[in-house]
């Protein structure tokens, strides 16, 4: 890795503080490029980097990746390691509407859930969060049991690790403290498994498919 490039790496992951999955994406895409040509990534000119980066024919894997290239020079730039700031422009991708649930959906799904055990208090809890509160599931499944204040929710590890507060919706709020009087009190965190260990990922995303 060139002086430059290892600069970048920390300059995203001290000062910008970006998660680490964000991090390793831009040091896979860059190191990627300077070990293709065997080249410092800085003394690459844009007609050599277009030559190496049009072998991407999937639209999105290009434009990830001349983000990331586009965010070094831009760093060299503002540091002063070139003269010239680069700027390679991205392909078009025609946009697409984002999928949601409406919100009958959500109801018919809700009432599928067999409320008389906690794993089913879980289930109509955690469905009803997310919806209620547009939280991302990661920062639903780090949530903690302090983290929620009255009818205020407290992300403190939101994306790029910063922290914002959201409302939650009272019927929310009802469903998640009927979850919470029958944990164990001893947790802090507060999406578990039958086992009592912190819901994961894959788990979370078979109690959605599954109602």
């Amino acid at each position: 890795m060139s002086n430059e490039l290892e600069a970048f790496i920390e300059y995203i992951s001290v000062i910008k503080a970006l998660s680490k999955r964000s991090v390793d994406a831009y040091r896979s895409d860059l190191e990627q490029i300077e070990l293709s040509l065997n080249k410092p990534l800085i003394s690459l000119d844009s007609k050599t980097l277009f030559n190496l980066l049009s072998q991407y024919k999937n639209k999105r894997t290009l434009n990830r990746k001349l983000s990331s290239v586009n965010a070094f020079f831009d760093f060299c730039y503002k540091n002063q390691f070139v003269d010239e700031k680069k700027k390679l422009k991205f392909s078009k991708i025609s946009k697409l509407l984002p999928k949601f649930l409406s919100y009958q959906e959500i109801q018919n799904a809700l009432s599928l859930i067999d409320r008389s055990t906690i794993i089913g208090l879980r289930d109509y809890a955690i469905i009803i969060f997310l919806y209620a509160t547009g939280a991302r599931i990661s920062e639903c499944l780090a949530l903690s049991k302090e983290d929620i204040e009255g009818e205020w929710l407290y992300i403190r590890h939101a994306k790029g690790e910063k922290e914002r507060i959201v409302p939650i919706a009272s019927i929310a709020k009802v469903a998640v403290d009927a979850y919470l009087n029958e944990l164990d009190k001893t947790k802090e965190y507060v999406w578990q498994n039958y086992k009592g260990d912190r819901l994961s990922r894959i788990s979370a995303y078979k109690i959605t498919q599954k109602y």
